[in-house]
């Protein structure tokens, strides 16, 4: 061995990682020396000479300790690579994991969190062990890892959770906070009875096994007289006995906390945490026990039949046979009538046909037609560039026919050529008024509601939730409807016509075109050029507020598609009054309101406290700008029940009138008639032609 790498394993010895004072140094100078050779083999020839160089200076007589730049050196290179193989061989079979990056990580991630002290114990530990040296005091670091990379059993229980396994289960307890409620009561029964509710892993099992036990046995409703009963049954059930591979008894609730662990193993094997549900651990520790004449406690064949009894539980028929019905609405079953994507197409065309009444296609093509014929003093400036622009994308832009057959399709509005075989949207109007009204209707029952009731004492009032139930019907009524009518080439429409306005838009507020016609906003050129042109200027304010308020609010029904007919048993909308007082007691301390907090003062809901309050203020906008009485507005309020709206369209097409197959088309007529009488209209001469089979002739 070189004087070099002799010095270096002197350094290291100096650092006490290799022996204590009553070790004998002289057989640990060569075994460190040989690790030094190692270490120095696997650097660059450039670093290893360095190394050697500045080593071999010192008189092997005088070596001092390490300097900062070799100790670094040696922890990178020596003591650190040291760790792994320590580590590995310190671990139990039955605990050991492989060598791999995961474990290398663990590793790494404890020795970094010791204090310097542990961290040097370790280390030696680590490098005593790779040269075949041992002292007692290296017993303290193994135990440390041992309980922080190997738990024992005992300890993996701690990481065990019980849940509900919520096939079977009735609606009521699917809830968390039903589940929590449910939990709370039995605990007190089997409180009463006499088991303490302790921390330790034998109590937690009885427990889960009690709790699993009456989900089996059906015992949902901790409120019946039968109760108490059930749970005092699964109470002496668990104080039954068993029997271990010798035939001597063994306690239930001795073999609950090995069951739960043989689950864990089986279901997450390594993992540090385990969730296991309540339903099948007491299925099977009652196979268990049932079948311990055959498979004992303590058997070679534990672990396989619990798996046995896993498998039997998930082979079977749900936990438990209840008698409530499947779930018909909500996240589980989606809801044919209302499509959310489609009222979203919906709402961009209603918005669209206000703005288009507020005469803004018909201002820019009037404007486009005086820059055409010179009237218009533009020049080769950016506004005759967009008026250019416009003019010849005409080819691709819908005309005002196409518009108005959108909006009479999808709105009902008069004016648009419809196909005779075609429903225009004609309920639209009374469903959406009906809607909003019903809104308005739950704001002032709200406001009444606050002035006679105590928000604090949670009476909302039953008038209150009778409103609110109304407004989730008319909602319903309102989203079937749109999700109806904007199908097909509506989605394509609704953003072509959107990417026109945008344009069109552009157009009235540039300032070029501003400036020629003396104005400063978008809103006085319409005006200017429809005075010229009618006389008068079209009620700008109200159809702007129609198509900003309008869109909003069927945004936020869109949004919240699944709050109008879900059943999940959640009021439709927070209790705004606490809102209030939160945000009231917030501002009184004189912080700003944390969201969170107002979300839960409100209470749970179907729609959050942010699109409640849009929604009321939106709709107040749309209300005042057109006028509506009180009367009108409590009238259409009212309850009323509505024909039931179809979730897809009828295919109208697939018998045609001209091509009448065995009656096919009389029937397919019949089922149009049926449609438009269902939906308050009578058909007219020219429909009833169009419809029945063979064309009908005077």
């Amino acid at each position: 061995m070189r004087k070099a790498d002799r010095v270096l394993a002197e350094m290291l010895r100096q650092e006490g990682y290799a022996t204590d004072p009553a070790h004998d140094i002289g057989a640990a100078r060569p075994l460190l020396g040989k690790l030094v050779e190692q270490a120095l083999a696997k650097e660059s020839p450039a670093v290893a000479r360095q190394l050697r160089h500045f080593a071999g200076t010192i008189p092997e007589a005088r070596v001092p300790r390490a300097p900062p730049l070799i100790r670094e050196w040696m922890e990178q290179a020596i003591l650190r690579p040291a760790l792994f193989p320590w580590a590995h061989s310190v671990l139990s079979p039955a605990a050991r994991e492989p060598e791999d990056d995961a474990f290398h990580q663990r590793l790494t991630d404890w020795f970094d969190g010791l204090p310097d002290e542990d961290q040097a114990k370790v280390l030696g530990a680590a490098i005593r062990h790779q040269i075949g040296l041992k002292i007692d005091s290296d017993e303290e670091p193994r135990r440390k890892l041992t309980e922080a990379l190997a738990p024992s059993k005992e300890n993996s229980m701690a990481t065990i959770t019980f849940v509900f396994d919520t096939r079977g289960l009735p609606a009521s307890l699917r809830n968390p906070t039903a589940q929590a409620d449910w939990e709370a009561a039995v605990e007190d029964e089997i409180l009463n009875l006499g088991l303490a509710r302790g921390s330790d892993e034998k109590s937690k099992a009885a427990y889960a096994a009690m709790k699993g036990m009456l989900l089996l046995d059906q015992q949902f409703d901790f409120s019946t007289s039968e109760f108490p009963q059930a749970v005092r049954g699964v109470w002496l059930e668990t104080l039954g006995t068993t029997i271990d591979n010798y035939g001597a008894p063994v306690a239930n609730r001795d073999v609950y906390p090995k069951i739960a662990t043989a689950m864990a193993a089986i279901l997450a094997p390594g993992a540090a945490a385990a969730s296991l549900l309540l339903q099948q651990f007491a299925s099977v520790g009652r196979y268990f026990v049932e079948n311990a004449q055959d498979v004992p406690d303590k058997s070679p064949l534990f672990d396989s039949q619990v798996r046995l009894g896993m498998d039997r539980y998930v082979a079977g028929p749900p936990a438990a046979e209840t008698l409530d019905l499947p779930e018909l609405t909500g996240p589980a079953v989606q809801d044919a009538e209302l499509d959310g994507q489609n009222m979203f197409a919906f709402s961009t065309v209603y918005a669209i046909a206000q703005l288009d009444e507020m005469k803004v296609f018909y201002t820019v093509d009037r404007l486009t037609e005086d820059f055409l014929n010179g009237v218009l003093a533009t020049q080769h400036d950016a506004g005759g560039k967009l008026l250019d622009e416009w003019f010849w994308a005409r080819r691709d832009r819908m005309t005002e026919a196409d518009r108005r057959s959108v909006f009479s399709r999808m709105l009902g509005m008069p004016g648009g050529d419809v196909p005779k075989d075609v429903q225009p949207n004609i309920p639209f109007n009374d469903r959406f008024l009906g809607f909003l009204s019903s809104v308005a209707e739950f704001d002032r029952q709200q406001r009444i509601s606050d002035l006679f009731t105590s928000t604090l004492a949670g009476n909302r009032g039953g008038s209150l939730a009778m409103t609110m139930e109304n407004v989730r019907q008319k909602g319903h009524d309102l989203g079937a409807n749109m999700s109806l009518y904007a199908y097909g080439y509506a989605h394509f429409a609704a953003r072509r016509l959107n990417a026109d306005f945008s344009n069109a838009l552009n157009i009235l507020k540039h300032p070029v075109i501003t400036k020629l016609l003396g104005v400063t906003t978008p809103y006085q050129v319409i005006e200017r050029k429809c005075i010229a042109d009618f006389g008068k200027a079209p009620d700008i304010v109200r159809l702007r507020t129609m198509a900003d308020a309008g869109k909003r609010i069927i945004d936020i029904v869109a949004k919240n598609s699944a709050a109008w007919s879900s059943a999940s048993g959640l009021p439709l909308f927070p209790d705004l009054a606490a809102v209030a007082v939160g945000r009231q007691a917030a501002a009184a301390s004189g912080k700003a309101p944390i969201l969170s907090q107002i979300k839960a003062a409100g209470g749970p809901s179907a729609i959050s406290v942010e699109d409640t309050e849009e929604l009321i203020r939106q709709t107040q906008f749309w209300l005042a700008v057109n006028g509506l009485q009180y009367e009108d507005v409590d009238r259409r309020a009212q309850p009323k029940l509505n024909p039931y709206e179809p979730s897809i369209p009828a295919f109208s097409g697939l018998t045609s009138s001209t091509m009448p197959v065995n009656g096919a088309g009389a029937g397919s007529a019949m089922d149009k008639i049926k449609q438009m009488v269902s939906s308050g209209q009578a058909p007219t001469l020219d429909q009833l032609k169009s419809m029945l089979p063979g064309g009908f002739t005077n």
